[in-house]
């Protein structure tokens, strides 16, 4: 789906205290005296209908006037003592530069939006000038694109937690208190409580105490002299000392020859048969016949048709697509397009040609291409985007796209 051009967002917002006809009257003045330039155009800007709380308004060639470039509105909308106005385009003409009429080799340009910056600040000037409390805000460049972060607040930390205090015994009497020592005597030290150090290394002694005497370590036994090795005899080892003797192997014995097998005796030999010769020439032809009707491929017939087009004509026609629709005042079919059906058109302000344009269907497809008219032909698309279509290039129209034929519209239809 196309997208709106990248400065189709641009007007002018504002907030004042003058009434509606006084700001109605700056727009106007601001319309006369915005005409673009010498290098980027010129245009003239003409109020096309005008009503309570909204003035549109139509960006023509400055020479021709039945060519347009773009139509926008000046909204208004009071709240109390304050006026409230924003500007919006609805309609507007683009161009690229392109290699054989197909090939983009550069951006699309809005054609008349140098004019109409022009006229928003205009305007913006007048109201500033007239009301100095007035809030006013041009919006012009490429939209900005808002990213919201959302931050995350931190919660508070909560403090450590205390320590339970030790809890008394609630049941049975409190424990007495120990009994005074009798006085002049003294009164020994309690025992003190054993050191535990490392596994299998004993404490060391208190003070006052001998240590005990570790027991004499026990005698080890005495060792077996080891036997004498067997002396080897005849130069050869026979055993291992510790380990078993090797078993000797047994004799070989001579293998002795299988009975001989008796040979049965020769019996008649039976005749030789002779088959008769086989015919292979029908079963190759077979496999050639079955390789053949493999090899042919059967054509299969579509049964789905193309949807039809249709078009609804500004003067209350509608027309079906079902050939080459040639349009204008008073058209003739060229020579160059076959079976082409005439249509014309009315058009009281006498801006279409005689022989406009012609519409026509290719592959489903519907397909407009403009014939050397004076006015030109330009086709929108859904979001209000226009593109002029070059003389003798047939150029692409989508479903719901207007066709414009100077001030005649024909707005495309796929029915089905």
């Amino acid at each position: 789906m196309a997208k709106p051009h990248k400065y189709a967002w641009n007007g002018l917002d504002f907030e004042t205290a003058l009434p509606i006809e006084h700001v109605a009257n700056m727009a106007q003045r601001a319309a006369q005296e915005s005409t673009g330039d010498l290098l980027k155009g010129k245009h003239r800007i003409v109020s096309t209908r005008s009503a309570d709380r909204e003035i549109e308004f139509r960006v023509n060639d400055f020479l021709i006037s039945f060519k347009k470039f773009m139509v926008f509105s000046l909204t208004f909308q009071p709240t109390g003592d304050r006026l409230f106005g924003t500007t919006t385009i609805g309609w507007y003409m683009t161009s690229q530069q392109t290699v054989g009429g197909f090939v983009p080799v550069s951006t699309k340009s809005m054609v008349a939006h140098n004019t109409y910056m022009q006229f928003v600040r205009n305007l913006a000037a007048q109201i500033r000038q007239a009301d100095p409390t007035a809030r006013v805000t041009v919006r012009e460049g490429v939209e900005p694109v808002g990213n919201a972060v959302a931050g995350a607040a931190a919660s508070p930390t909560a403090p450590p937690a205390l320590a339970p205090a030790p809890t008394m015994p609630t049941g049975g009497p409190p424990p007495p208190p120990p009994a005074p020592a009798p006085s002049g005597i003294p009164v020994p030290p309690p025992p003190r409580a054993p050191i535990t150090g490392l596994p299998g290394v004993p404490p060391p002694p208190l003070i006052g105490e001998v240590a005990p005497v570790p027991p004499p370590p026990a005698p080890a036994p005495p060792v077996a002299p080891a036997p004498p090795a067997a002396p080897i005899a005849g130069g050869l080892v026979t055993g291992i000392p510790g380990m078993p003797p090797k078993p000797t192997a047994a004799p070989q014995l001579p293998a002795v020859p299988p009975p001989p097998v008796p040979t049965p005796e020769a019996g008649p030999v039976p005749p030789s048969v002779t088959l008769p010769p086989v015919d292979a020439s029908p079963f190759v032809a077979q496999i050639f016949a079955e390789d053949d009707d493999l090899d042919s491929t059967r054509i299969a017939q579509a049964t789905s048709e193309a949807r039809p087009w249709s078009l609804a004509v500004s003067d209350g026609q509608k027309v079906a697509v079902d050939r080459p629709i040639v349009i204008g005042r008073d058209p003739v079919v060229p020579a160059s397009i076959t079976a082409g059906r005439a249509v014309p058109v009315t058009d009281p302000w006498k801006s279409v040609s005689k022989t406009h344009a012609v519409i026509e269907t290719r592959d489903g497809m519907l397909w407009v291409t403009d014939l050397h008219s004076t006015n030109g032909t330009s086709i929108t698309n859904a979001v209000g985007e226009a593109m002029t279509c070059p003389p003798e290039v047939a150029m692409p129209v989508g479903d719901g796209w207007t066709i414009s034929a100077a001030e005649v519209t024909l707005i495309a239809t796929l029915e089905g």
